[in-house]
């Protein structure tokens, strides 16, 4: 077929370039999207012996065709993926900006501007310890290492210093040379996290964690494992069931919350590990090169 004879081809009838070259032979095949929608065209023009082409052209041309529709589809897939990811990231920075310590929140604790007229981050260790030796309360006297603790005679703000404290009696805030103000962050964020609720609130969260840090020490479990696994344990315990809305994972399934069809199975349980994992990667920064925990050893602290 000589296309540039047929008055169907209007659109080139003399040669392309001053080198001559005309369009003799054309191959023309739709590309398609998943919705039988065109969304291009896919041509051929002369094949390099001069013959027309064949049933084995057209064969192969379908084929690329095919394959240039699953590549726009897996394009737009990608852009729509993008798009959910840069909102998912939106959605989370405002969800931690309401659930993270603010700077007037950790003055409850930390109060370095009535005691050195400066923030947090301006004093050095030995400053902040000072402070926290007035803050935190005596273990014996708040009885975090008995079994028959109550909570009902603290407050949560009470509740998060006994937590602060519990890792001081594990021995790890030195070891692990934890940041103070990292640690009153994280714990501060972590009982904010925690919803209004009647019984999976931050009091429930902690009771949790206490009985924990009992069972270690009280128990003498603590000696048969690392220090790394007990600050793991004791803060798995703070933060199992954080962000629970008060229902059932079935509920979760049959309202059809998102949190179903992003998990499963296991669904409640699978947002508390993520959202606890995501404090610790926003509050902790886990890993941290200035750390004293060894590198190799931060990845099992949050498995």
């Amino acid at each position: 077929m000589n296309a540039a004879q047929d008055d169907f081809f209007n659109f080139q009838k003399g040669p392309l370039d001053d080198s001559g070259w005309t369009i003799k032979n054309v191959l023309s095949l739709p590309i398609v999207n998943k919705k039988e929608e065109i969304v291009g065209v896919a041509t051929f023009y002369n094949r390099k012996d001069g013959k027309p082409f064949d049933d084995m052209d057209e064969t192969l041309m379908e084929s690329l065709t095919q394959f240039l529709g699953w590549s726009v589809l897996n394009t737009d897939t990608y852009d729509k993926m993008n798009r959910l990811e840069n909102r998912k990231d939106i959605f989370q920075d405002m969800v931690l900006y309401h659930v993270k310590c603010r700077k007037d929140e950790i003055q409850n604790i930390l109060n370095t501007r009535e005691w050195f007229d400066k923030e947090p981050n301006e004093c050095d260790e030995d400053e902040l310890e000072e402070i926290l030796e007035d803050e935190l309360p005596d273990s014996e006297d708040a009885e975090i290492f008995e079994f028959h603790f109550c909570d009902f005679e603290y407050s949560e703000l009470e509740l998060v210093k006994c937590g602060i404290k519990m890792y001081y009696e594990l021995g790890v805030v030195d070891k692990f040379h934890i940041p103070r103000e990292t640690l009153v962050r994280f714990m501060y964020s972590l009982s904010k996290g925690y919803r209004k609720i009647t019984y999976h609130n931050w009091r429930h969260g902690f009771n949790v964690g206490q009985t924990m840090f009992t069972l270690l020490m009280t128990g003498g479990l603590k000696r048969y494992y690392t220090d790394l696994e007990t600050m793991a344990m004791v803060t798995a315990g703070f933060c199992h069931d954080i962000d629970h809305r008060g229902t059932n994972n079935l509920y979760q399934m049959k309202s059809g919350n998102p949190l179903a069809k992003l998990h499963g199975s296991s669904i409640l349980e699978r947002h508390h590990l993520d959202f606890g994992k995501t404090l610790l990667r926003d509050e902790v920064r886990l890993p941290s090169p200035g750390a004293g925990v060894v590198r190799d050893e931060l990845p099992p602290l949050t498995e």
